[in-house]
C-alpha cells in the first residue's frame, strides 16, 4: 500500500466516522432584535423619504443584510372603465422598488453609493407587458390590491450595494438612507393617468445585534493596527439612447478607466424608460437585433458576438447568457425566464468579464482591469422609435472603517 499510495497524498476521513466531534457553538452574538425607525422628513407626494439609524450604542452592531423598508401606499382612481368597471391604472411590477428612482446610503454623513433601483411582485405575462387587460395576468393580479383606493402594505429589503454584505457594521457608525421618489408615470401603467398616488406611511426596519464583550475587545484591539473591511459589489447603471431610424449603434467608451466585472444589457422604449403610463418600463424587447458584441480594449468578450434571428427563434446563446453570465449554468436554480418567454419581454444579455468567469464568487475577486468598454449592436430593420439601452454593471469595491470611525471607499479593487 505504501508503494501504491504516495506519502504526500492527503488522506480523508469520512464524516460518518467522525463520532466524537461536537457541533460548534457561536458565542459572539448574544442577542438581536429588529428595530423600527420612522422618517426624519415629512412624507409628501414628491419629496424624498429619509431615515437615520444612530450608531451610539457601543455594544450593538448593525446587520447590513437585514435592512427592510415597509411602505403603505394608496392609489385613488376616480374614474372606472365603464365597460369593465375596473380601474384604468395600476402599478408596474416590483412596485415597492419601482416607486423609488434612487437610494442614497450615508455612513457618518458620507455617501457610499447611489444607484438606480428598479414588493408587489407578479410576473408580467410574456408578450402582453404593455397591455392592461385580462391578457396581462400579472397586471390584473396587482390591480386587485390597489382598486377602490385601498391601502397596499409593501415590505421588502433595500437592494443597495452595502446591504448585500454578509458582515455586521461596527458600532459608532451612523447610517442615513434617503429614498428619492420616481416619476409616477414610471411606476404606474394603464389606459389613463387619472390616478392619485400617495405614500401613506413608511418605516425602516433594521436588525441590531448585541455583541459579546470579548469580541468587541478583540475588534478594538485589531482596529488599533488595521481597518475593518467591507467588500461590496458596486453597481452602476447607464442609459444610452439609440435614435429612431438607426439600424446600427456603436457605444464607444461605455466605461473608460475601471472596467466592470459583469454587464447586463437590455433594450426598452425610450418613452417607457422616461415614464409613460401607456408602457411598461420593464418590457425589455429585442427589437429584432441580429448582432450584439462587447469589446474590452478592442478585444471581443466573449470571442464570438451574439448572433440572433428572433423571427426564426434563433437566440439560444443570448438566452443561455442569463445562466452563464450569472454563474448559475451548473447550479440547480433558475430565474423564472423560460426560453419561450425570453423574446417576449425578457431579452436581456449578461456577460461575465472576469478571467475565471466567477463574477458572483464570494470567496475571491479578480484582478481589476482598466481600459475601455465598447458595445456594438445591429438591427435587422431600422428602429421605428427611439430605444434606450440600459446597461447594468457590477464592480468590486471595498469600504474601510478605522478605529475613529472614518470611512474610506476604495473602488480600485
Amino acid at each position: 500500500m505504501a508503494f501504491i499510495n504516495d506519502v504526500q497524498d492527503v488522506l480523508s476521513v469520512k464524516s460518518e466516522l467522525d463520532l466524537f466531534a461536537s457541533t460548534p457553538m457561536q458565542t459572539g452574538i448574544e442577542s438581536g432584535s429588529l428595530q423600527t425607525y420612522r422618517p426624519v422628513t415629512s412624507i409628501s407626494n414628491n419629496g424624498p423619504i429619509e431615515f437615520v439609524v444612530s450608531g451610539t450604542s457601543t455594544e450593538e452592531y448593525l446587520d447590513l443584510a437585514r435592512v427592510y423598508i415597509h411602505v403603505k401606499a394608496r392609489l385613488n382612481v376616480p374614474s372606472l372603465d365603464p365597460a369593465t368597471a375596473q380601474p384604468t391604472i395600476g402599478p408596474v411590477n416590483n412596485w415597492l422598488h419601482s416607486m423609488f428612482s434612487q437610494v442614497d446610503v450615508f455612513l457618518n454623513q458620507k455617501c457610499k453609493q447611489s444607484h438606480l433601483t428598479s414588493n408587489l411582485w407578479y410576473e408580467d405575462t410574456p408578450g402582453h407587458m404593455n397591455k392592461y387587460t385580462d391578457a396581462h395576468t400579472g397586471f390584473t393580479s396587482r390591480l386587485k390590491h390597489t382598486k377602490d383606493g385601498q391601502i397596499v402594505d409593501l415590505y421588502g429589503p433595500l437592494h443597495c450595494d452595502l446591504f448585500n454584505v454578509d458582515k455586521l457594521l461596527l458600532s459608532g457608525v451612523e447610517m442615513s438612507i434617503k429614498l428619492q421618489r420616481s416619476n409616477n408615470a414610471f411606476h404606474l401603467m394603464g389606459g389613463s393617468d387619472a390616478g392619485i398616488f400617495e405614500i401613506v406611511d413608511a418605516e425602516l426596519h433594521v436588525r441590531k445585534v448585541k455583541i459579546s464583550p470579548s469580541v468587541i475587545l478583540a475588534h478594538n484591539q485589531a482596529l488599533a493596527v488595521a481597518t475593518a473591511k467591507y467588500p461590496i459589489n458596486r453597481v452602476d447603471v447607464k442609459a444610452i439612447t439609440i435614435p429612431a431610424g438607426s439600424q446600427t449603434k456603436t457605444m464607444d467608451n461605455v466605461y473608460l478607466g475601471m472596467l466592470p466585472k459583469r454587464c447586463i444589457i437590455g433594450f426598452v422604449n425610450t418613452t417607457a424608460f422616461n415614464g409613460s403610463v401607456a408602457e411598461n418600463p420593464f418590457n425589455f424587447q429585442h427589437f429584432d437585433y441580429s448582432y450584439l458584441a462587447f469589446y474590452l480594449d478592442s478585444t471581443p468578450v466573449p470571442s464570438k458576438p451574439f448572433l440572433c434571428d428572433f423571427p426564426n427563434n434563433q437566440f439560444i446563446r443570448a438566452y443561455n447568457s442569463l445562466f452563464e453570465g450569472c454563474n448559475i449554468n451548473h447550479a440547480d436554480i433558475g430565474n423564472s425566464i423560460s426560453r419561450d418567454s425570453y423574446a417576449k419581454g425578457y431579452a436581456l444579455v449578461v456577460v461575465d468579464f472576469t478571467p475565471d468567469l466567477c463574477a458572483s464568487s464570494a470567496d475571491h475577486i479578480s484582478q481589476p482591469r482598466t481600459g475601455s468598454l465598447r458595445i456594438e449592436v445591429r438591427f435587422n430593420n431600422a428602429l421605428t422609435n427611439s430605444v434606450t439601452a440600459v446597461i447594468f454593471s457590477e464592480f468590486s469595491g471595498n469600504i474601510d472603517i478605522d478605529k475613529n470611525r472614518n470611512i474610506v471607499t476604495d473602488y480600485s479593487s
